[in-house]
């Protein structure tokens, strides 16, 4: 049953006799089915004597629907397939008429029972089952029983088509049919037919199927299809030696082309040489294809057909990039004379160096500053930029900005000394020079000594001095100018303004102020006479100099005193003795009379601080007599703050913090705490004062230059050991650091381990 026309049901009858079949199609009903066969019913006849016929059917699992039958008739097992859907009347398809197999052994030829499988026909006689092939018609499986056991003799067989088994059924038993690996041998015999791609499907593993492949490869040869021969054998084990041949030996360098682009595509990518072989042999052969398309006579045709194998060629460029060794294929490209092609691929891998070569040499400014404008590598600027700047100043520099961040104006210098003014555009007007060096200094504060050196040079030998001045004096550009290489560079262009600047950076104001006088500029003469803040002398000294200058050299004596005024150092008795001989004193009168009040103030001022400095060593005085009476009281019971022993059994020191402690016991203590140079010190002078009171020092009438000698030593020992106290002082503060148990104690501590 299916759906026709309208979603109209239809229906497919099948009624068979043991000599004919017939079929009706039709509906939506039965009656209306049968009614259209009334007269003409249709049938298929096959005659012959046969005992008993049967009609099976092989349904899908599916659906349950019938896909194909077998009949069994005198003649043989007729068979088709069942095509639903179809709007014509002609629902079989493919049938044909399978012959019983022979077998003498037995006088039975016709079997009780058929039964259809996937790929097979069971044909069951009384004394035996046959499994016959569908598509060869052989014999490929026999089952014979013996009637003396129980299985007795067969009277049918049953399908169970939701579960899929086959059932066997004597007068006696009842036997179960396992259908196992039924497609095993189904490949070969579709092979045999030159069936392939159904061979393909039934290829259980690679083996089989490599057979089958080769198989399809050698008919599609055979036939001359080359390409679909070259795809074929790539997908097969066959060596790649025997097929190349195999295309060579036929002249079909296209199909070989084919073969080694799908073997390419099959190489694991760590198999490197294998990769980079193919690649290197079919890049040989794209190149060989383009040389023979050139020689062509020109026409429409052959440019198309070398941008087609141009485009391919790149694209599997672009694919295989990776798997090519850069200097065969470079090799390669040029013995073939392909420039187009070498400057293509040097773009792919990136082999910029190689491209901007070729523009230098075929003076393609522009294209070689666009390659170098994208480029990531600093040494390609340095390595072009001089023949560049020689011919497109202006561009290059334009690129050189660009890339400043990340370029060495340093490493650009040889480039900027073959800078050609002559070569830059006829508006441009500015040192293209000058304009990077200045955007690299200002905006990405380069401080090269040697680029801000050449900056400078530049401006000299422009005479451009207030530019000049203005790149010295910025306060937004570090100093990093030679200041002596610019002296003399500025000496020698005759840049005597700027000389003045420098020598005022260099600390050198008497040169300075000279040569502002030389100039006759007398506001930078004070200008540079200001700059020693803190050597007043210094200061005086200059301001003399400017004004002996302007008595010598201008004869304005009233110049002179201005110039006295504004210095704020000089007086008038300093620049008397440059006065001439003859000069009317009304001139100067109130500045020498100002002079007089400043020294009587002067006088004034030191008695105050004599009268201070009398008072200042009364009170001095006075305080060393108190500090003399100073005193403390100390218990009978108190102790030693390190030994814990009584404090007035021997010699002490009691500090203002109150901490107390015995000589001996201090002494010791701060051994600790002295560096190894005071600690010999201390020790030395510590054997010192033994020696002298066992000589008896401390006696009474010991001579006196022993007792002397032995107060000075105690007195060292009091500077070192009672300078502060040993507990609160600094010296406590100091020893945060020290460790718990010195190296000394070690060997204490070991004692203590169980």
């Amino acid at each position: 049953r299916s759906r026709g026309q309208a979603n109209q049901a239809r229906f497919f009858v099948l009624v068979a006799t043991a000599t004919r079949y017939y079929h009706f199609t039709g509906g939506p009903t039965f009656t209306e089915l049968f009614a259209a066969y009334r007269t003409t019913p249709g049938f298929v006849e096959l005659t012959g004597d046969i005992a008993s016929s049967e009609m099976r059917f092989l349904r899908l699992k599916e659906d349950g629907r019938a896909r194909m039958f077998v009949w069994s008739t005198a003649q043989g097992v007729y068979s088709g397939r069942l095509q639903f859907g179809q709007e014509d009347e002609n629902v079989i398809a493919d049938y044909r008429l399978t012959a019983y197999p022979d077998d003498e052994s037995s006088a039975m030829r016709h079997p009780v029972a058929v039964a259809p499988t996937e790929l097979h026909i069971l044909l069951v006689f009384r004394d035996r089952v046959v499994a016959v092939n569908q598509l060869s018609d052989e014999v490929v499986f026999e089952q014979r029983f013996s009637q003396a056991v129980a299985t007795g003799l067969m009277q049918g067989i049953c399908i169970d088509d939701a579960a899929g088994d086959v059932w066997l059924f004597s007068d006696r038993s009842i036997l179960r049919v396992l259908i196992r690996e039924e497609d095993r041998d189904m490949w070969r015999l579709h092979l045999r037919r030159s069936e392939f791609e159904s061979a393909l499907a039934y290829c259980k593993n690679e083996t089989q199927r490599d057979v089958v492949l080769t198989a399809h490869a050698d008919a599609m040869l055979k036939g001359k299809n080359f390409d679909a021969a070259a795809i074929k054998y790539a997908q097969t084990q066959r060596s790649l030696e025997e097929v190349a041949l195999l295309f060579m030996n036929q002249g079909q360098r296209d199909a070989l082309m084919v073969y080694l682009e799908q073997k390419l595509m099959k190489i694991p990518a760590g198999a490197k040489s294998q990769l980079t072989v193919l690649c290197t042999w079919l890049t040989e052969m794209y190149l060989d294809k383009l040389n023979e398309a050139d020689a062509k006579p020109p026409s429409a045709a052959r440019d198309a057909q070398i941008a087609a194998i141009r485009e391919e060629w790149r694209n599997f460029l672009v694919d295989n990039r990776d798997y090519l060794d850069r200097s065969t294929t470079f090799d390669l490209i040029t013995s073939h004379g392909r420039v187009d092609e070498m400057l293509f691929y040097a773009g792919l891998v990136g082999d910029n160096q190689r491209i901007l070569a070729h523009c230098v040499q075929h003076g393609e400014w522009e294209h070689a500053l666009k390659i170098l404008e994208s480029q990531d590598d600093e040494d390609l600027f340095y390595v072009y930029s001089p023949i560049l700047m020689a011919n497109r100043p202006y561009d290059t520099v334009k690129v050189w900005l660009v890339r400043a961040a990340a370029l060495n104006p340093r490493r650009l210098i040889p480039a900027m000394l073959r800078y050609n003014h002559a070569m830059n555009p006829a508006t441009v007007k500015e040192n293209q020079v000058i304009r990077f060096l200045q955007y690299s200094i200002l905006k990405h504060r380069c401080s090269d000594p040697a680029v801000h050196n050449y900056l400078l040079t530049l401006y000299a030998k422009d005479k451009d001095e207030q530019s000049l001045l203005r790149f010295l004096q910025n306060p937004n550009i570090p100093r990093c100018v030679d200041l002596e290489y610019a002296l003399r560079v500025c000496t020698e262009c005759g840049l005597l303004r700027v000389c003045v600047y420098i020598y005022s950076q260099m600390q050198m104001f008497e040169e300075a102020v000279d040569l502002s006088l030389t100039l006759k500029d007398l506001d930078l003469a004070r200008e540079n006479a200001d700059m020693p803040e803190d050597d007043e002398s210094l200061r005086k000294k200059l301001w003399l100099r400017i004004a002996r200058f302007v008595i010598e050299e201008k004869n304005d004596i009233r110049e002179a005193i201005d110039v006295m005024r504004k210095s704020e150092i000089l007086r008038i008795e300093d620049i008397l003795p440059y006065f001439p001989d003859f000069v009317v004193i009304d001139a100067f009168k109130d500045e020498i009379c100002e002079s007089l009040k400043v020294y009587n103030d002067q006088i004034n001022d030191l008695k105050q601080n004599m009268d201070e400095a009398t008072e200042s060593a009364k009170r001095i005085r006075q305080e060393i007599k108190e500090i003399r009476n100073r005193y403390h009281y100390v218990p009978g019971n108190r102790k030693c703050d390190i030994t814990g022993e009584p404090l007035l059994s021997r010699e002490f020191y009691l500090f203002p913090c109150q901490h107390a402690f015995h000589q001996d016991a201090l002494v010791k203590e701060m051994m600790v705490h002295l560096p190894a140079s005071e600690r010999s010190k201390l020790e030395r002078t510590m054997s010192d004062i033994k020696k002298l009171e066992a000589a008896g020092g401390n006696e009474e009438g010991a001579p006196v230059n022993i007792v002397t000698q032995l107060e000075k030593l105690r007195a060292e020992v009091d500077d070192v050991v009672a300078k502060e106290c040993v507990l609160c002082g600094n010296v406590m503060v100091q020893s945060i650091d020290r460790p718990f148990i010195e190296d000394s104690e070690k060997e204490e501590v070991l004692s203590w381990q169980i």
